[in-house]
């Protein structure tokens, strides 16, 4: 249910808890999880679907129920639909911050078109996953999107609805938040998620790339910008001083 990296040189009395969006388990997280024990953090890649089942409930329960577990506290970094899972745990006491990447501010909108959305909600209506060649896509190398893209399988149409029920109904959250779009995404466009970003007094960033940057293979610019806001928002708090340690922030 949840593989865990360790950190090259611990410097950090907070883990952080990776969450994967629709379609696919936690391996696009791979890459980010080794930059960012690079940099100090202990990293814990969940499988949504198994720790709802677990927990018998839905992803937000799930996830709950995974950070109870943990030897140390949380923070919450999300992709697409794991992004409005971290978006929900910041608005409780279970992470000290969270940070939504490509988070689903428009629901299904950007996912299905009307008639799909239509067909979600008969008996059996599943969300088929994109086609490879689908601008989702974009930015990553022709092998290492049809790798991802191979990796997609359906979600039911019970997911379905439960996006655009979250999306619609995130509270503030009440420990530091950032939002996370990047140029390219037909899935997160910027704009939504900035709006988004803005209605939840949250942080907001836009870097390049297409949906699935976090899965590309330069991964070193793009993790350095996340762990500098936690370090900026978070660090003071949760730095373990040593004596020894590179104090810098990237």
């Amino acid at each position: 249910m949840i593989d865990s990296i360790d950190p090259e040189s611990p410097r950090w009395s907070a883990d952080l808890l990776l969450l994967h969006g629709a379609w696919v388990g936690p391996s696009p997280w791979g890459r980010v999880a080794g930059a960012m024990a690079q940099r100090g953090w202990r990293c814990h890649l969940l499988d949504l679907r198994a720790a709802a089942r677990e927990a018998g409930t839905d992803w937000i329960g799930g996830a709950r129920a995974a950070v109870a577990g943990l030897d140390a506290p949380a923070i919450a970094i999300g992709h697409g639909a794991g992004g409005l899972v971290a978006l929900a745990l910041a608005a409780g006491p279970e992470v000290r911050g969270a940070v939504a990447v490509a988070p689903l501010a428009e629901g299904l909108r950007t996912l299905a078109s009307l008639g799909d959305r239509l067909r979600l909600r008969l008996p059996g209506g599943r969300l088929d996953p994109p086609a490879p060649g689908h601008p989702v896509f974009a930015g990553l190398p022709a092998e290492e999107a049809a790798r991802i893209a191979a990796a997609l399988a359906p979600e039911p149409g019970s997911f379905a609805r439960w996006i655009d029920a979250t999306a619609a109904g995130l509270p503030a959250p009440r420990v530091p938040a950032l939002l996370l779009a990047q140029e390219d995404d037909p899935h997160a466009r910027p704009v939504a998620v900035e709006v988004l970003a803005r209605g939840l007094g949250a942080d907001f960033a836009l870097l390049p790339g297409g949906h699935w940057a976090l899965a590309g293979q330069r991964i070193d610019a793009w993790a350095t910008r996340v762990h500098r806001w936690i370090v900026q928002r978070l660090g003071a708090e949760l730095m373990v001083l040593r004596g020894d340690e590179d104090l810098r922030d990237d």
